[in-house]
């Protein structure tokens, strides 16, 4: 029998990924499930320099789950991130209204020091781990700026 939130989160990954490989990663795939193990729900680069974990829950529609709820989510990030040998493991999450056609209205989570390292600054606050969120759109852009992915005139015949 199907599994509803393993179609909702599938479904999620594979809309997210389409989006990806046409805004600058078009390396982009999806990582098999690995139990303990597990490396994130999508690899942007080869050799996973990069990973997602997506999350297609109702509590994350507005973008704003509840603090103990994005806690264990972004620890789960950071595992997955440990897990593949990443350097960076955003959380996406499905923005309400924002369905399968338009990913890069969807939100994504960071540490804040994983921003400060995206722009180059130095990291002088005290709260390396404070979670930021912007949209997918806005994360994709600081990573292409940061030199992860491609121009996105660089991409012709990407799929």
């Amino acid at each position: 029998m199907a599994n509803p939130s393993k179609n909702k989160g599938t479904a999620a990954e594979t809309a997210l990924l389409r989006w990806l490989r046409t805004n600058g990663f078009p390396w982009a795939e999806r990582l098999a499930l690995a139990g303990a193990a597990d490396c994130g729900d999508i690899s942007l680069l080869p050799g996973r320099a990069v990973v997602l974990e997506v999350k297609a829950h109702a509590n994350a529609g507005r973008g704003i789950p509840q603090d103990a709820q994005l806690t264990e989510w972004m620890a789960q990030a950071a595992t997955e991130r440990d897990n593949a040998g990443a350097d960076l493991c955003p959380l996406v999450l499905r923005r309400a209204g924002a369905g399968a056609g338009d990913p890069g209205r969807w939100w994504a989570w960071l540490t804040f020091a994983d921003v400060v390292t995206l722009t180059g600054a130095p990291l002088q606050l005290a709260t390396p781990l404070a979670p930021i969120c912007m949209s997918v759109a806005s994360m994709v852009a600081l990573l292409r700026a940061a030199g992860y992915g491609t121009a996105l005139d660089a991409q012709d015949g990407a799929a």
